[in-house]
């Protein structure tokens, strides 16, 4: 698993203009840093959203642009079980799940998490992180 930037407001980084990506990125990854003592590697963009000027800004402040296989809609909140069941029902190899941790109430992401990762495992899968340093 890994902790990666995702922007301070959640906002389309495609059309947003070059002197705000410090308050959206680089303040985003320097709180991140201080939490976890890491640097961030990684940014994924808020609704899959990219372009060459993204690619850009972020090769310059040393980041990878994170896309991912798996979104179980864990942040429409169906149920601990449907979010378990969607994620393990999707697997394959080199496979990236996003789930969510901000916007409200995440207990049923955290509830889904044990199954989600007992399945991976007995699918014969290992969990290893993205974007590590």
């Amino acid at each position: 698993m890994s902790l990666v930037n995702h922007t301070w407001t959640h906002i389309d980084l495609a059309p947003l203009p070059a002197w705000r990506w410090p308050a959206e990125v680089d303040q985003t990854s320097r709180l991140l840093r201080g939490v976890t003592g890491h640097p961030v590697r990684c940014l994924r963009p808020p609704y899959g959203l990219s372009d060459r000027a993204v690619d850009v800004q972020l090769r310059s402040r040393g980041l990878a642009e994170l896309d991912w296989d798996l979104d179980p809609s864990d942040y429409l909140r169906p149920g601990a079980v449907a979010i378990a069941r969607r994620v393990l029902a999707a697997l394959r190899p080199g496979a990236i799940v996003i789930m969510h941790d901000g916007g409200g109430n995440r207990s049923q992401t955290v509830a889904a998490l044990l199954a989600i990762i007992r399945g991976i495992r007995a699918a014969g899968y290992q969990i290893v992180p993205v974007c590590a340093g």
